[in-house]
């Protein structure tokens, strides 16, 4: 199954904050930022790649979406799994429509615990029918607060590049990665230690949060 999110990521740039990645920091010596007012911007500069770096890993982002549409193929069965969109946690559903003909509330009922549409009994279809991008789903997902360790997987993806940066080119120059973001850092530099455990803690919470999507094949 391939399924499409059709949504706004909303304006924000961040997750965390400049606090959030600063006590991440605490005990750290960044005197290679002249003073404070530096370091700070220099984290402001890194926050809107390091959010970007979060979503991509996991696949979603982590705001609230009101009545927006997701598009996914036909299953073959009676139900169809949100989650394979990346619409997490769902919070209503709308409206279904198949192959350009919109269901009536009395056919399919939404479990929003799992995140599962289901054809019902007074449905005029006993399945979604197979194909590509042939459902669209109107509903509501997100979340109202952003999960505390999301933020702090940011956090810690800020600190890391920052850290990075302070602790020099010693030795050859290396990387770690969260997806498609690496994070360099000199190997012999004095936080070598210090980058590559954040981003393996920043990845390690993200997982859980990780959209598997299905493709048949």
């Amino acid at each position: 199954m391939v399924a499409e999110g059709v949504f706004s990521t909303g304006r924000k740039s961040s997750y965390c904050t400049v606090d959030d990645v600063r006590k991440v920091l605490g005990g750290y010596d960044l005197s290679a930022y002249a003073d404070v007012e530096g370091l700070e911007a220099r984290i402001q500069e890194l926050l809107p790649g390091t959010r970007e770096a979060v979503d991509q890993y996991a696949g979603r982002d982590f705001f609230r979406h009101e009545e927006t549409t997701v598009t996914l193929d036909g299953s073959g069965t009676d139900r169809l799994q949100l989650a394979e969109a990346g619409a997490r946690p769902p919070v209503s559903v709308q409206a279904v429509t198949v192959a350009g003909q919109t269901l009536g509330p009395e056919e399919w009922c939404a479990y929003g615990s799992v995140g599962t549409v289901r054809l019902t009994g007074k449905s005029s279809l006993a399945r979604f029918p197979t194909g590509a991008q042939n459902v669209t789903v109107a509903l509501s997902w997100g979340y109202e607060a952003i999960p505390e360790v999301v933020i702090q997987a940011q956090a810690k993806i800020t600190a890391a590049e920052l850290l990075g940066e302070a602790g020099g080119e010693a030795g050859e120059v290396t990387s770690t990665r969260i997806g498609d973001y690496a994070v360099s850092y000199g190997r012999e530099g004095r936080y070598a230690g210090p980058v590559a455990r954040l981003c393996e803690e920043a990845r390690e919470a993200l997982v859980a949060f990780r959209v598997v999507r299905m493709r048949a094949v």
